[in-house]
């Protein structure tokens, strides 16, 4: 008998655990003057056949979408609108922070009561701010161009062979973030924080990683390497409180 209720509030707890609401964090996206890009905007308005006035808001609307698209049992992600982001970018303070070293946000101006009310009003567990975002010129290095001539096609191979004659110049995403908790705490801070660099494609190499194909790509390795830096402190954070 006791066995049997033991597996019947095993049961019962794991189908109330499962029941719960996933963890919503509000996206606060970065502002026009802290996007930064070694490539001028005319040629990655260029290759996506768009004009250099168009990139900003084209990658931040890319980024919404793919952080809106990302959906897990435990994480989901909700990006504030230009107008609800105002509330934190006009009263809110950003500079070069510590630990770690990063562009941060300090909410200190806002009024804690408006900030809870704020979170109540969105269900927001977190707030993510995307303070900085620059897109490097990363060369590629020759020992990953001859790694990557080995496992292309035959007839992929010339095309490989012909952006490699001139050292190829790829690009390489970081991004300064905060993520505060519910109750204005810093929850989790990185400064020049890299994106990881998804496969080369031979058809699009020539491009630099700068045409908006890749470039989703990209944002979906940022998507996946957040939930798990966030999922993790979640659960430091967990296991503290239960001891």
């Amino acid at each position: 008998m006791n066995g049997i209720l033991t597996a019947f509030f095993l049961l019962l707890s794991l189908v109330l655990s499962a029941q719960q609401p996933p963890t919503k964090v509000m996206v606060c996206l970065y502002e026009r003057i802290d996007f930064n890009t070694d490539f001028p905007l005319a040629e990655i308005g260029n290759i996506n056949t768009i004009s250099e006035l168009e990139v900003y808001d084209s990658l931040t609307s890319l980024l919404s979408i793919v952080l809106e698209r990302y959906r897990s049992t435990s994480i989901v992600f909700d990006v504030l609108t230009p107008e609800q982001s105002y509330y934190f970018t006009k009263r809110a303070t950003k500079s070069d922070l510590d630990n770690p070293s990063h562009y941060g946000i300090d909410l200190s101006s806002i009024n804690n009561r408006e900030y809870a009310l704020f979170m109540n009003q969105h269900n927001a567990d977190y707030v993510l701010f995307i303070n900085y975002y620059s897109i490097k010129k990363y060369r590629i290095p020759e020992a990953d161009m001859e790694a990557f001539k080995r496992v292309v096609s035959p007839d992929e191979l010339y095309l490989i062979e012909e952006v490699a004659k001139k050292r190829p110049i790829y690009s390489e995403h970081l991004i300064d973030f905060d993520i505060y908790d519910q109750y204005k705490n810093r929850f989790l801070s990185k400064g020049r924080y890299v994106i990881p660099i998804v496969r080369y494609n031979p058809r699009t190499l020539g491009k630099k990683g700068l045409d908006f194909e890749t470039i989703e790509k990209t944002y979906g390795q940022l998507v996946n390497k957040l939930y798990t830096e966030l999922a993790k402190e979640i659960q430091n954070k967990e296991q503290q409180e239960n001891h």
